[in-house]
């Protein structure tokens, strides 16, 4: 719609709109054709979800309705019940009086989890799942028959990638598409990364499905340019200190996790995962880096009575010096069996003791992985399992368990792009893990000494200066491995291997530090985990940034009656049914 001789201004409705990551990314689209300034506003937000349309208003200050998109026969598969009487279903006419205009694009997220490759085959036949996948074919059909005098020029639906397998059949996309067809539309389907399109940090394989109606938009459209990838570092890397809940709001926190858990990511080295336990050569420690079956007797832990020049393998430390962990009272360290071992405290959480990673975690692929700061990351998960989004699930009871995922446990390096964010809740999920490298180096082993557990303890002093004497003791008394907290264990490589942060996961889809009053970014009125749901869920804003300014590149060329031609390097996405030749002769004719 050109409102002025200078700016033009495209409208969209989304369905399965979420809390807003690609509206927000698209409002952010913007091109200039001729002087003329062009961008995209919101008609509309819909979504079954009240608290994913409360926080879609708040981010994007857009207007969202909370409506069921479900036929009654799918809302009895999807339910086991009818629906009561306060349900209505949303009609074609309802439709069009909410948006009020006929949009120019359309897009849609439609719930995933019935197509996910995570799921079983069996349970995916469930009525349930099979509702779900029908809602694709609902939501074109609603659009078609809401303007069926005045189709919109765009349509397009992103999905994960198993709704190609799972989907195609006679449930989705072949009638999808046979109908789309059957309006005038061409369409095409495919892959894409995210983190490409977006430059993001992290890597995310998504399903597209962009259809064109050549009678409003008779030229090429094509896919974005490809970005560099950022590293996870280069998104983490501003940011508050996880657990800084002051600057980074309360989806900031760190995760409690048992401190078997966080031995496990201390001793995984960087850019490996939990399979490189398996494979450490312990033997050439002398045994004092060793894991443990889970079957068999656990080696003698020790107490270490000389600290300088001696280590009992993996000591554990409680040095208050670490400039942003002050306000922790637990910190550990792994450190070489031939490096001088540093204080070991009587603190309960902050004792010392030998290590050991247990070595019986499921069979799955790219688990428990601890990557480089300087590398890509992998996935990240929007868990909602007991790790809480973080890893926690390393029971060896687990290992004949049918279906094994990849990019459960993991843990990556700051330097590179984290994986995927999804909106899994089970607890094969789990959760994105960094290597932190923002700690500083201390001083000072050995500058105390430390008394045997079962020996005398020394003077005590009235100086409270820590140099005055002995008061450190070589405490045997570890914590629990089912004990959870916040344990830093700084790891061999000298970083923190930790879970990634529910605010971090969002700052990773590209949703902004400070929401619009300035607050740090923040979703309400769900749990953590809920929240780390909706963000795995969501398309990342500069993704959807990048797909608004491809469209707006041919939209407003072809809204003007002229043609847009492209750069040669640009891959067409969508191709004419007919000839350039033909499409000018219509255009000037």
């Amino acid at each position: 719609m050109l409102l002025t001789k200078y700016e033009m201004k495209l409208y969209t409705v989304n369905f399965c709109c979420g809390v807003g990551g690609q509206d927000l990314g698209l409002e952010q689209s913007s091109h200039v054709y001729k002087g003329i300034a062009g961008k995209f506003e919101t008609l509309l937000g819909i979504d079954v979800d009240p608290i994913a349309c409360k926080n879609f208003e708040r981010i994007t200050g857009n207007k969202a309705v909370c409506i069921d998109l479900f036929t009654r026969r799918q809302y009895i598969m999807f339910h086991g019940h009818e629906p009561g009487p306060e349900w209505e279903e949303l009609t074609p006419k309802k439709l069009r009086e909410l948006c009020g205009r006929r949009p120019d694009v359309v897009i849609m997220s439609p719930p995933c989890k019935g197509n996910s490759r995570l799921l079983p085959k069996k349970k995916a036949q469930e009525p349930k799942y099979i509702a779900l996948n029908e809602l694709p074919e609902r939501i074109y059909q609603l659009v078609l028959e809401a303007w069926f005098d005045d189709l919109p020029p765009i349509l397009l639906m992103e999905n994960v990638p198993g709704i190609r397998d799972k989907g195609r059949g006679d449930v989705t996309l072949k009638k999808i598409k046979s109908k789309l067809s059957a309006h005038g539309y061409v369409s095409r389907e495919d892959l894409y990364d995210c983190g490409e399109w977006g430059g993001l940090g992290q890597r995310r394989i998504r399903y597209l499905l962009l259809s064109r109606l050549p009678s409003r938009v008779p030229s090429f459209v094509f896919e974005p340019p490809k970005l560099p990838m950022k590293s996870i570092g280069d998104i983490l890397g501003p940011l508050p200190m996880p657990g800084d809940i002051e600057k980074g709001g309360k989806m900031h926190r760190i995760p409690n996790l048992a401190w078997k858990t966080w031995e496990r990511l201390a001793l995984i080295p960087a850019g490996k995962d939990w399979r490189a336990l398996e494979k450490f050569d312990y033997k050439q420690w002398g045994g004092a880096w060793r894991i443990i079956p889970w079957n068999e007797p656990s080696n003698t832990v020790t107490a270490a009575t000389k600290g300088v020049g001696q280590s009992t393998g993996a000591s554990a430390v409680a040095d208050p010096r670490l400039e942003f962990i002050q306000k922790f009272k637990n910190k550990y360290r792994v450190i070489s069996i031939n490096e001088p071992s540093t204080t070991i405290t009587s603190s309960r959480l902050g004792s010392g003791a030998p290590i050991c990673a247990d070595t019986k975690v499921p069979d799955y692929a790219n688990l428990c992985k601890v990557v480089d700061w300087n590398e890509p990351g992998p996935t990240i998960t929007g868990g909602n399992g007991p790790t809480n989004g973080a890893l926690s699930v390393a029971d060896p009871r687990l290992n004949k368990r049918e279906g094994r995922y990849s990019g459960t446990y993991r843990v990556i390096p700051w330097e590179e792009p984290a994986s995927t964010v999804i909106g899994q809740t089970d607890v094969q999920a789990g959760a994105l893990n960094v290597a932190d490298s923002r700690i500083k180096k201390w001083s000072g082993a050995g500058n105390y000494g430390i008394m045997e557990w079962n020996k005398p303890a020394k003077t005590v002093t009235g100086s409270s200066d820590i140099h005055a004497g002995t008061s450190a003791v070589a405490d045997p008394r570890i914590p629990n491995p089912e004990e959870r907290g916040v344990f830093i264990i700084i790891a061999a490589d000298g970083t923190w291997h930790r879970p990634i942060t529910t605010y971090e996961m969002a700052m990773l889809q590209g949703f902004p530090s400070h929401t619009r009053d300035g607050k740090p970014f923040e979703l309400v009125d769900c749990s953590d985990g809920k929240a780390r749901e909706y963000i795995g869920n969501a398309v990342p804003v500069q993704t959807a940034t990048a797909i608004g300014n491809a469209l707006l590149e041919t939209l407003m060329p072809n809204f003007l009656g002229e043609w847009h031609w492209g750069f040669s390097d640009n891959v067409i996405w969508v191709k004419p049914e007919v000839s350039n030749n033909e499409i000018l002769y219509k255009i000037k004719g």
